[in-house]
């Protein structure tokens, strides 16, 4: 917790902590929001299918 001096008065802010796998989660969520794309395009040409693949990293631009 984090205390605020205001006026010669003390606020506390309560803040929630989050476990280990809620910010795992949290921070998997958000790269997969962001890198999704690149990663699809990625998973699509190991896979051996190129053609999906640059379809799909067309579609992405």
């Amino acid at each position: 917790m984090s205390t605020t001096a205001l006026t010669g008065k003390v606020y506390t802010e309560g803040r929630n902590r989050v476990s280990l796998k809620e910010r795992i989660m949290e921070y998997f969520r958000t790269s997969m929001e962001e890198y999704g794309a690149e990663i699809a395009c990625g998973m699509l040409a190991m896979s051996g299918n190129t053609n999906a693949g640059l379809v799909y990293q067309m579609l992405k631009k």
